[in-house]
């Protein structure tokens, strides 16, 4: 009976949980798909998109929808069943959405949307509510979402959305393209080709992204996700660099989209930091962006420390390069030096003072992974200790938040003083000390001498 009594318990507990199904019909109606939520312990009646004009191209197909401005508002009844059905004007979409200035013209047998579109979520949404995504396609039909994918067939793939709060409109894309995956310890990465290249050049190209993702785990010895997008495309100027432009979207998912140079060589594109610097950000949780100047800096650290570690470059280059870019924040800093750091990282792209956020963010991470070495931890450590614990406390973290969680998980507290003092300044952080610990000592902005120290030693180390 005691058995008996369990199992009711949990599977009552199990059919009450709050969900939301999203079928995403793509086979039938490539260009207008159709969308169908079913939800099921929900109880608000308005709805809201992380995409803030989603509303602009929806069209409502059940007459218990109506659409709004920025939001919609559903009444449920018996008869709905929890559902209601809309469906998408794709091509409105693609025509109003500006195209990146580094974006190739994407070949018309390729449907791109956001996650916005469909990703519609009850306002005061209960906590752990299940988000399951069911996208139906032809058999034709390449599919790239940047969700764990759970069961996959030919004519529907089925996907796992985060229940925290969404805030930020994914990509995704559908189509003639090609896709594969990779798999890098026990995460999988999906690449999509969007520009068409040759099966020589894919390859290429993958074995670009798993030196890079290798790289990465090697931070401490994981990948900070079991599933990760990666779109590539084509440029669509004349560029001599291998990777001119990336970025990075998370959300429900994580997306790192690269632009790339399809004439570069191999050994250009794993010598170039671009991956390394976009990678990176997947190890912190998504800072607000008015402290872009601690997710950018922990990027532009690590960048070449992974590189150093990983052998693409040796420690006196690695230590060469990591000043090449301190000295470039250095020069940008005059041009914002009425501002203190905190206020130039908030209006950054006003006052193009991307370099000086930039490195001085790098210069705190520095201060902060020595200062842990000294007292026998490092900032791999912490940000590990960080990640099985915290990271998901917050949707989206501030530098206070952070530097107080890495300060309760470090042997010692090293964060938040140097995230308060350096926030506030309106001088460019010291640096020179800093390098000539970890054993640089420069001859010019172009010599670099490294007399090995124990510090260098273990932070250049994989």
């Amino acid at each position: 009976m005691r058995y008996s009594t369990l199992f009711f318990f949990l599977a009552t507990s199990i059919a009450n949980a709050a969900s939301i199904n999203y079928t995403l019909d793509l086979a039938n109606q490539k260009d207008s798909p159709i969308v169908t939520i079913c939800s099921q312990g929900i109880d608000s009646q308005r709805w809201v998109s992380e995409l803030r004009d989603a509303s602009n191209y929806i069209k409502p197909l059940s007459n218990n929808l109506t659409i709004h401005p920025h939001s919609i508002n559903v009444s449920f009844s018996n008869v709905d069943n929890g559902c209601f059905k809309f469906q998408i004007d794709g091509k409105s979409f693609r025509q109003r959405k500006s195209r990146s200035r580094w974006m190739s013209t994407v070949d018309s047998a390729i449907h791109r949307y956001q996650t916005g579109l469909f990703n519609w979520r009850p306002v005061n949404e209960p906590s752990k509510v299940q988000h399951q995504l069911t996208v139906l396609r032809s058999d034709d039909q390449s599919l790239s979402f940047p969700f764990e994918r759970l069961v996959e067939s030919n004519e529907k793939v089925t996907y796992h959305l985060n229940h925290e709060p969404s805030f930020m409109s994914l990509p995704f894309y559908s189509g003639n393209f090609l896709t594969h995956d990779l798999k890098i310890l026990d995460a999988r990465v999906q690449v999509a080709f969007l520009s068409p290249h040759s099966e020589e050049h894919r390859r290429k190209i993958e074995r670009w992204l798993t030196t890079c993702l290798s790289a990465l785990s090697k931070i401490y010895g994981a990948l900070p996700f079991k599933d990760l997008q990666i779109t590539v495309l084509d440029v669509n100027r004349p560029t001599a660099e291998p990777t001119p432009f990336a970025m990075v979207f998370r959300g429900d998912g994580k997306n790192i989209s690269f632009f790339i140079n399809r004439h570069a060589a191999e050994k250009e594109f794993v010598q170039d930091w671009t991956a390394y610097h976009e990678l990176s950000h997947l190890v912190l949780p998504f800072i607000d962006r008015r402290d872009a100047w601690v997710s950018e800096g922990f990027a532009s650290y690590y960048q070449y420390i992974i590189m150093g570690r990983e052998g693409i470059l040796s420690a006196p280059n690695a230590l060469k390069r990591l000043r090449g870019g301190i000295q470039r924040g250095l020069e940008n800093h005059s041009s914002t030096a009425h501002l203190s750091l905190d206020r130039a990282s908030q209006t950054m792209r006003q006052t193009r003072s991307f370099r000086r956020v930039y490195w001085s963010g790098a210069i705190a991470w520095m201060e902060a992974d020595i200062e842990l070495r000294k007292n026998n931890s490092s900032l791999d450590q912490v940000i590990k200790d960080f990640n099985q614990c915290c990271r998901h406390e917050y949707a989206i973290w501030d530098s206070q938040q952070l530097a107080q969680r890495l300060d309760d998980v470090a042997p010692i507290k090293v964060f938040h003083s140097i995230f308060s003092k350096l926030e506030s300044s309106k001088e460019f952080p010291a640096f020179h000390s800093l390098l000539r610990q970890l054993g640089a000592h420069f001859k010019s902005s172009n010599q670099v001498e490294w007399h090995p120290t124990s510090l260098g030693t273990d932070i250049l180390s994989p």
